[in-house]
């Protein structure tokens, strides 16, 4: 199939050089363990919060504890501690390493790091305080989120300029991150600042078309660029085809912006409406389908790799199958039948944790576990089988909680239905909010492991610092030129 973009950077031994002067390691590093320790404390607050569905709470009357603001916690941490963490840290490695080019400032995006911190502990701070906004997702007061959009134009000048200079061909994974930085701001405006504004019905429809449109236009686009940046990487050859990775980008930028409104197909809006709608939908899935297509060709048949290498591709892969599952879930959802038995149930929550955790979040820890022995200097992680640990218990785990979330959804909506008292369907889906609960113990367990493998493969390197006439250790990412 189609070859990647011309080369653009010198080859060999001057490559890495000058891809390394171009990244700042130290500010990486620093998102990286943010968004570790963002992750860690969104799965206490979430797991926390489960024990309110087994009628256990042993805070009754501390409302600073109290399950519904450990839930909003939960959401948002996920979303702006763990994930946009993780995101800057990967943004500020590939960006230099594609476009030739630092970021605009480095100060600025030191500036953008310590401030993203303090909104998102402000945001963490104002929820368990009982102040919040009636925006799923984007409880924070609107004072926290002006702060939010000023740090988001920051970073999207601050990436966008240096790219927008370049001179030639870009790779697709540029085109991404583009588009990203382009829908982000406005979707963030409109659904965390708007709907402040607007009285009646007009909330609720801004909020739910903005959700689903921030997904698929502002997160989607830079994981994306992301995975068609890493998988090269890891796997030792160029991407199967660039020219379907650039379909996927024009689809995204053109036909998927109107899939949101499938949030409404099922209203009372007109057939005209309706027809765009699932031209929309059709448009994410092609771009879905091109993702898949393009990573499953560009995997097939690589060589096995060394254990960090292997353990990073088994996540991009989990995240991958995850993404397929969640894709399937979406067509499901655009049939009026299975909307009527599961919206509102558990199986909408299932599938919301398949994607910030299972897809988005095993991509995140993919690129983490590939990226961070080099970035604490080490040649290698601590322990493989560690990493192996955090890799199976996450996906158990995860594996468990969506599994016991969709029955009891099902179970839900189908017992919602039939002329019975409500409390009855509470009752039938208790044993699988215990299985949930056990299920999230699971998965917080993988990321101590992870959280010990960090810890010692630091101290273990610090160690050999110290050592005499020790070499330096500190590699560069090694098959880079394979996304140039």
């Amino acid at each position: 199939m189609g070859q990647v973009a011309t080369s653009m950077v010198p080859t060999e031994q001057g490559e890495h050089q000058l891809a390394d002067s171009l990244v700042d390691k130290r500010l990486v590093l620093a998102c990286f363990i943010a968004a570790i320790a963002y992750l860690f404390f969104a799965m206490l607050a979430g797991w926390f919060f489960s024990f309110q569905f087994l009628q256990i709470n042993a805070f009754p009357d501390n409302e600073y504890l109290s399950p519904g603001r450990w839930r909003m916690v939960h959401t948002n941490v996920v979303l702006y501690g763990f994930l946009a963490n993780a995101y800057l840290g990967a943004l500020h490695w590939c960006t230099p390493r594609l476009s030739l080019r630092p970021v605009l400032s480095r100060k600025l995006s030191w500036f953008v790091f310590v401030a993203w911190q303090t909104m998102t502990v402000a945001t963490i701070l104002a929820l368990l305080g009982g102040h919040a906004q009636a925006v799923e997702w984007g409880e924070a007061p609107p004072v926290i989120d002006v702060g939010n959009l000023v740090v988001l134009v920051l970073v999207a000048i601050n990436f966008s300029i240096p790219i927008l200079r370049m001179r030639g061909p870009m790779y697709a994974t540029l085109w991404y991150f583009l588009i990203g930085f382009a829908w982000v701001v406005p979707l963030y405006l409109t659904g965390n600042l708007v709907p402040q504004y607007v009285a009646g019905d007009g909330t609720g429809a801004i909020t739910k078309l903005v959700f689903y449109e921030s997904v698929q236009l502002g997160v989607m686009p830079i994981a994306c660029g992301l995975i068609y940046y890493f998988v090269p990487v890891l796997v030792g050859r160029p991407i199967w085809s660039h020219r379907l990775a650039m379909a996927g980008f024009l689809c995204l930028m053109i036909v998927a912006p109107w899939g949101g409104l499938f949030e409404f197909a099922h209203g009372s809006v007109s057939p005209t409406l309706h027809t765009i709608t699932m031209v929309g939908m059709l448009g994410n899935a092609a771009v879905a389908a091109m993702l898949i297509i393009n990573y499953v060709a560009s995997t097939g048949g690589a060589a096995r790799s060394n254990g960090r290498t292997s353990v990073a591709r088994r996540w991009f892969a989990a995240g991958m199958f995850c993404y397929l599952i969640v894709c399937i879930q979406g067509a499901l959802l655009g049939s009026s039948a299975f909307q009527d038995v599961v919206r509102f149930s558990d199986w909408v929550v299932g599938h919301s944790h398949l994607v910030m955790f299972g897809a988005l979040g095993f991509w995140m820890l993919g690129i983490m576990t590939h990226l961070l022995p080099s970035l604490l200097g080490a040649r290698c992680w601590w322990s493989d089988r560690l990493n192996a640990w955090h890799f199976w218990l996450s996906c158990a785990g995860l594996l468990i909680m969506i599994s016991a979330l969709m029955i009891a959804g099902w179970r839900q909506g189908s017992m919602w239905g039939e002329p019975i008292p409500w409390a009855s369907t509470v009752i039938a889906v208790v044993s699988f909010w215990a299985l949930r609960t056990v299920a999230g113990l699971v998965i917080i367990v993988a990321q101590l492991f992870f959280v010990w493998n960090i810890l010692m493969t630091a101290v273990d390197q610090l160690s050999r610092d110290e050592e005499p006439h020790q070499s330096n250790t500190n590699h560069p990412e090694p098959q880079s030129s394979y996304v140039q």
